[in-house]
């Protein structure tokens, strides 16, 4: 499950934390929560896609366009709908991360980014499927190549929202590890 990933990546990296403070470093910024990032809620620019992807028939382009005004259109409603959920969840957690900065407490961070992973978990459903439907929408237009470069493209710009945690156990990094190749398959399955 997507949100039990991203719990997994948020507890893994406050336990990383407590493990640099115990042995007497300085603890990181823990980074703000964001929960328009957490749903995956991206607008996508015509220009940058026409580029990335390499499309230079104004045909396709008007199409392409024409989708992508749609799917940021929508994004747009998403966002509105869902506000007030999203600034409540962005509240719960950043006060949770303010507490366990203080008291060192794992559980109830656990605890509140299970309860708002829950909630956010409806809104990432739709914006999933409005992505999965543009991203057919793009494969009956695009011919092959233009179509893995919109996939490239796509997958730069969420690697953006959601740069890699990076562990101390340099093993989970390497190609070869059974982590590593969850993800990788994970990410192929979902067209990321």
């Amino acid at each position: 499950m997507k949100p039990l990933k991203f719990i997994l990546i948020v507890v893994l990296f406050i336990f990383q934390s407590s493990v640099v403070l115990a042995q007497g470093g300085n603890s990181p910024k823990i980074p703000e929560f964001k929960s328009n990032h957490v749903v995956k809620i991206i607008k996508y620019f015509e220009d940058d896609v026409f580029k990335k992807a390499k499309i230079n028939d104004a045909t396709t382009q008007q199409e392409v366009s024409s989708y992508l005004r749609e799917f940021n259109l929508k994004m747009e409603e998403i966002t509105l709908l869902n506000k007030d959920v999203m600034d409540i969840s962005e509240m719960k957690v950043n006060q949770s991360i303010k507490d366990y900065e203080m008291t060192k407490d794992v559980r109830s961070a656990k605890e509140t980014m299970r309860k708002v992973m829950e909630d956010l978990e409806p809104i990432e459903k739709q914006v999933d499927s409005l992505t999965t439907k543009l991203d057919k929408d793009f494969e009956n237009i695009l011919n092959r190549k233009q179509f893995k470069k919109w996939l490239k493209y796509k997958r730069t710009e969420l690697k953006k929202i959601f740069p890699e945690v990076k562990s101390q156990n340099n093993n989970e990094q390497r190609p070869g590890h059974i982590n590593s190749i969850k993800q990788q398959r994970d990410m192929r399955l979902r067209g990321y």
